[in-house]
């Protein structure tokens, strides 16, 4: 067992039982006021339910009975909406823009471009060639960052 003081001692227990079987019924919150009044341990409405669970106390709300659903047969079947499109228009292809490679900082990057730094020093410029599969570097600084890529081993 852990050394917490516990507010269960069994004076309160047995009070709280007394409570429990009081009539008319309290609510927790009742029970909990009353058992704080006790001892000068402050007791709140969850500690009371809490406690109740743990010495196996039967809920106090029945149970909800739900009815079944019955389900009403469909007088027509359900067809899905559809949305006409427009075949007329045709989006415009992108232009590329004109760029210039090492002259781009990382904002401007297409997701297709090489992210291999230029330069060291502030600003940033990146290469800016077309990505070798599987790499955010073009093919040559693929080769550059990983000396053995494309050699088989």
């Amino acid at each position: 067992m852990n050394d917490y003081p516990t507010p269960w001692t069994p004076d309160i227990v047995e009070r709280f039982n007394e409570l429990l079987a009081e009539q008319p019924m309290l609510t927790y919150s009742q029970i909990a006021a009353r058992l704080s009044e006790v001892n000068g341990w402050y007791f709140t409405k969850n500690s009371c339910i809490g406690y109740a669970r743990r010495i196996g106390v039967p809920s106090r709300r029945p149970a909800v009975v739900h009815k079944a659903r019955t389900l009403k047969p469909r007088t027509k079947p359900r067809v899905p909406k559809l949305r006409l499109i427009d075949r007329q228009f045709e989006p415009k292809p992108r232009e590329p823009k004109p760029r210039k490679s090492g002259t781009l900082r990382i904002w401007e990057l297409e997701p297709h471009e090489c992210k291999w730094p230029v330069d060291d020093k502030s600003p940033f410029f990146f290469c800016a060639q077309v990505r070798h599969a599987d790499s955010p570097y073009c093919w040559h600084h693929t080769r550059v960052s990983c000396p053995s890529f494309g050699r088989g081993t």
